[in-house]
């Protein structure tokens, strides 16, 4: 039995041995030509620039303060008290989709629903849910502080830092 075992594994290493040393045919790997592909790139003429003749700045409106800018006020850690229950929204500069993302811990109801928030105006934002639906607009009260209300609810909700 034992001579059987010792035939076996010979005879294995023997033909495992030998498999390796098939000489491969590289030329038909090297020769064959890579198929051409149409190109997906197309190009356009630019207009011609505008003098600054034509340039009329009078008509241009700089803004009061830049989008960044107010992005970087807003973003970062709140605190709310919604329904009696005191919950955070953490608001992000990670893009979703045309908005922000936002999130909402320990918030029930309505505010449960943030997905992302986006700037109204210079004074103002809006916090979003998942279909991308308002569901408040917060207006700035002080420094630290906004205040809004849902659509067809008088009660106030605040935030504050």
């Amino acid at each position: 039995m034992r001579s059987y075992r010792f035939a076996f594994v010979v005879f294995c290493m023997l033909a495992l041995s030998s498999y390796g040393c098939v000489a491969p045919d590289f030329k038909s790997f090297f020769s064959k030509k890579p198929q051409t592909v149409p190109s997906s790139i197309e190009s356009e003429d630019l207009s011609p620039p505008v003098s600054e003749e034509e340039l009329d700045q009078d008509n241009i409106s700089s803004p009061v303060k830049d989008n960044a800018a107010i992005r970087m006020e807003i973003i970062g850690s709140w605190k709310t008290s919604h329904q009696g229950i005191a919950c955070n929204l953490t608001l992000t500069l990670t893009r979703l989709k045309k908005d922000f993302r936002g999130t909402a811990r320990g918030c029930y109801g309505k505010l449960a629903l943030l997905s992302s928030w986006n700037i109204v105006n210079k004074n103002s934002f809006e916090l979003k849910n998942k279909g991308g639906e308002t569901i408040i607009v917060f207006r700035k009260i002080g420094e630290q502080s906004f205040e809004g209300s849902f659509d067809g609810e008088s009660e106030i909700v605040s935030i504050y830092r």
